[in-house]
């Protein structure tokens, strides 16, 4: 089986951190990896240091994610670890990016994040990617959870409101 089958795999089961090591490094081959659930997607050949801090960091997102475990947003309601969404008894099926750029803009409440920072948030390295992605990823995340809880501030990025 290959890496990214597995990942997926894996994601069915449970949400422990995945990071892909891998000598595949064209873009369609990356979102692959981050659309089947990839925490970060690592390129060979890599510096060991870089390594253990991009470990670091999927990680401390973890942490995050265990701490603040359950979320009310207006009338959604976030099941962090459970990775569960759901508009009152009724569940609503995000894909682990989506999940990601959800718990990105729940760690920043309130606060613009522009397409550079959503992409090192979610996807782990805002070199890594076209900013489109990040609308694309937007676009549908309002077409599921509500498109009053995502507004886009013209010029700088979106802001997640109450709603």
């Amino acid at each position: 089986m290959d890496g990214i089958t597995f990942v997926r795999r894996a994601r069915e089961r449970c949400t422990v951190p995945a990071v892909v090591l891998t000598a595949r490094d064209l873009p369609h081959d990356q979102l692959a990896g981050f659309e089947a659930g990839a925490d970060d997607y690592v390129v060979k050949p890599f510096d060991g240091d870089v390594l253990a801090a991009r470990l670091r960091t999927v990680l401390r997102r973890g942490r995050v994610a265990e701490n603040g475990s359950q979320v009310a947003l207006g009338d959604l309601r976030i099941d962090r670890p459970g990775m569960v969404v759901r508009r009152g008894e009724q569940p609503i099926a995000l894909s682990n990016t989506e999940f990601r750029l959800l718990e990105a803009f729940l760690d920043h409440p309130g606060r613009v994040l522009s397409r550079p920072q959503l992409l090192d948030l979610v996807w782990g390295d805002a070199a890594w990617g076209d900013p489109h992605v990040v609308e694309a990823n937007v676009q549908r995340l309002r077409a599921k959870i509500g498109a009053d809880h995502i507004v886009t501030v013209r010029g700088a990025g979106y802001k997640l409101v109450k709603g």
